[in-house]
Parts: C-alpha cells; sequence; structure tokens
C-alpha cells in the first residue's frame, strides 16, 4: 500500500471520529448534516485520487503489462520505476513496422568502398529515435553504411516511422534505456537507481523495440557512461551485453557539443583502427552536423583503406566494469549520452 494511501486512512478516520463527536454533541443539527456531506464528498474523491490508478491492476491489466516487462510488478511498483506503461501497452498492440518515407540524401557523396585491408569500425548512434533520424538513414544509405542504434524505449512511440526505417535499411538496434536516467547518478548529480529501476528502465525499452517490429536488442549503452558492476550484470540477465561510448578503441565524436562537420571529422578519423566504435547522435538537434560530418569521415576511411561493420566486438566496455562495483562516468560537462 503506497504512502497517498496510508494518508487516506488517517483521514477517513479522524473524520469519522469527528462525525461521531458530533452527532453526539450540542451541535445543531442541520450544521451536522452539512458538516457529514462535505466530509463525504472530501473522502470520497481524495480516495479516487489515491486509489483510482489502482483500479486497472485489478481488472487484470496491469500484471499483462508486467508480463511483457513494461511495467514493474510486485514491490517493486511503488519504487519509482520509469512511468512508461501507457506508451508500452500502446505500442504491443502493433502488427509490424508502420510505413516510412525516407528524405533524399541530405549530402550526395561517394560511398565507402570497404576495402576493409586495414580492418573495420562500427557507427553507432544514440538518443533517437527523433526528427533527423530518417535523414541519418538516408545518409547511411548514400554512403553505403550501416549503423547500431541505440533507443530511447521513451521516444519509439512519437517516431515509429524512424523505427520502421531502421528495421528495413538493415540497421541494428540497441537499448538506450526508457528515459536516459543517470544509472549511478554521476554526471548529473541525481540519486543512483536500484537494480529494480535498473531493470525496468531496460525491460521496457527492449520490449518497445520488439513492440515495434525490431529483433529483441542484445546490445546496450548507459546513459552518460554511468555505470557499475551491479548494473552491467543486471543488464546480463535481460540478455544484454554493454557497449560504451567511451573508452580503450571507442570515440566519442563530440557531435553532442555543438561542433562544425569539419571538427567531428578531425576529432574521429585520426584515431580510426580496426575495431573501432564511433559514437555520434541521431536524437539531437546536433545531428544536422553529425550528418554533414559521414561523409567526411567515410573519405578518410577509403583513403586508409578502413570499412564498416556492424558486428561489436566483444571487449566494448571501454575498460570499465573490470572489478565488482568499479564504475565509469563522461566527464561533468557533458550532459548527453
Amino acid at each position: 500500500m503506497s504512502a497517498l494511501q496510508l494518508c487516506w486512512l488517517a483521514v477517513t478516520a479522524a473524520t469519522v471520529i469527528f462525525l461521531v463527536v458530533a452527532a453526539i454533541s450540542a451541535m445543531p443539527k442541520m450544521k451536522i448534516l452539512r458538516t457529514a456531506i462535505i466530509a463525504v464528498i472530501f473522502v470520497a474523491s481524495s480516495g479516487i485520487t489515491a486509489f483510482g490508478s489502482f483500479v486497472p491492476a485489478a481488472a487484470g491489466i496491469a500484471p499483462q503489462a508486467a508480463a511483457l516487462g513494461l511495467m514493474p510488478a510486485g514491490p517493486a511498483a511503488d519504487a519509482g520505476l520509469p512511468p512508461a506503461p501507457v506508451a508500452g501497452a500502446q505500442l504491443n498492440k502493433l502488427a509490424g513496422p508502420v510505413p516510412f518515407t525516407l528524405p533524399p540524401a541530405p549530402v550526395p557523396a561517394a560511398p565507402l568502398d570497404n576495402d576493409a585491408s586495414a580492418g573495420k569500425v562500427v557507427f553507432t548512434f544514440d538518443d533517437g529515435p527523433d526528427k533527423n533520424t530518417l535523414a541519418v538513414i538516408a545518409e547511411l544509405n548514400e554512403l553505403h553504411l550501416h549503423g547500431v542504434f541505440f533507443m530511447i524505449g521513451g521516444k519509439i512511440a512519437a517516431h515509429l516511422p524512424a523505427v520502421s526505417a531502421e528495421i528495413a535499411s538493415g540497421e541494428v538496434i540497441g537499448n538506450h534505456t526508457w528515459n536516459h536516467r543517470s544509472f549511478t547518478g554521476k554526471g548529473t548529480g541525481t540519486r543512483p537507481l536500484t537494480q529494480a529501476q535498473v531493470r525496468a528502465e531496460l525491460a521496457q525499452t527492449s520490449a518497445a523495440i520488439v513492440a515495434a517490429g525490431a529483433p529483441q536488442p542484445s546490445l546496450w549503452r548507459p546513459p552518460y557512461g554511468a555505470v557499475d558492476g551491479n548494473d552491467v550484470a543486471t543488464a546480463r540477465t535481460l540478455g544484454l551485453r554493454i557497449v560504451l561510448d567511451s573508452g580503450t578503441n571507442i570515440v566519442d565524436s563530440n557531435d553532442w557539443a555543438g561542433l562544425s562537420p569539419a571538427q567531428i571529422a578531425a576529432r574521429v578519423d585520426p584515431v580510426l583502427r580496426d575495431g573501432t566504435i564511433i559514437a555520434f547522435h541521431d536524437g539531437l538537434s546536433t545531428a544536422t552536423s553529425t550528418i554533414r560530418a559521414l561523409p567526411l569521415i567515410v573519405a578518410y576511411m577509403n583513403a586508409h583503406h578502413l570499412g564498416a561493420t556492424t558486428t561489436v566486438r566483444p571487449d566494448a566496455t571501454g575498460g570499465c566494469c573490470t572489478a565488482g562495483g568499479q564504475d565509469n562516468q563522461r566527464p561533468a560537462t557533458e550532459t548527453t549520452g
């Protein structure tokens, strides 16, 4: 029982006691009647507030949603978990992908040769789906590239055509949690999430991805790079393997910081080698610069005989969480991830 419900019971008990005392006192009967009517209205309306949100559970709706991983079950239901069961339930009504129309490629450019004699790199994109995601996919198609898109679950319902475009274009879809909360609190100054909250963030997002017509995700990326060994272990029980956005042979493009296309390419190109994972963002307004940086990066890759793949190497942890409880975080000045 929630704190709100307990408060309602206490107020109701106090109201009943007051009415009983008033009835046996010398208070005029009409005044008692008016007081009783007001008290009944107050108790009824506050009762609806306290208990109304639990009516669906009595009808069997909440257990079904919990079974799908869209909302918590049992004691975790009152633990402040991600508030997204409505969007998730709507997604589960879908039979699969929805129609979409890709725009023309924003930047006509020479495609990737994919010589790959010097190795292959992985393009990853965070924080979508969003308004620029379709344009990102169109540019990837122009460049003969594919990427790994780490989705925020809470954004999926509003951008289903973008999800469908990713599926149709052969992109890999990963899990970037439900609402981009920092798991450890680092980077945001917020309280760390409990493992029940971590599980809900990940489970709800995976369920939404599948409901939108994509395969069950097997990769995940923690927002802000804020993660510890317990989070990694919880994600593993959901079939998810971590892919960080910075660390050993992982380059953060810093496209989130408002860099120009040339600046993004200058940051990425020199560090590219076999197995490099590049972290971009399709879900931010800065994605327009990211799109224009992609042909510059592909030109560098062609000149240096590098190819691309969506197969993420096993050691994509960026060096984090190698010991129990050890965590990782981005610089405090970074506000996206």
